[in-house]
């Protein structure tokens, strides 16, 4: 796989483990710990494991080009 690809999913992973929690801590449930979003859920089909992986990508990717987005624009 390509590195370019870990570093989104991992950003997407991030940005969404750190939304599930906010959300868990503010209606009072028990928090999902950050391997568990990694790792996903264990699918019988190859394709259903790689859209899982696919979602955490493409978050991650919007992500980061929003970031890079507003660095630009503010002239960092």
């Amino acid at each position: 796989m390509f590195y370019g690809s870990q570093i989104f999913r991992f950003v997407g992973v991030l940005v969404s483990w750190l939304f599930v929690n906010a959300y868990k801590l503010i209606i009072r449930q028990t928090t999902v710990s950050f391997k568990y979003l990694w790792k996903g859920p264990n699918y019988d089909d190859a394709a259903d494991g790689a859209a899982h992986e696919m979602k955490y990508i493409f978050l991650g990717f919007a992500i980061l080009m929003v970031l890079c987005w507003l660095i630009i624009k503010l002239g960092f």
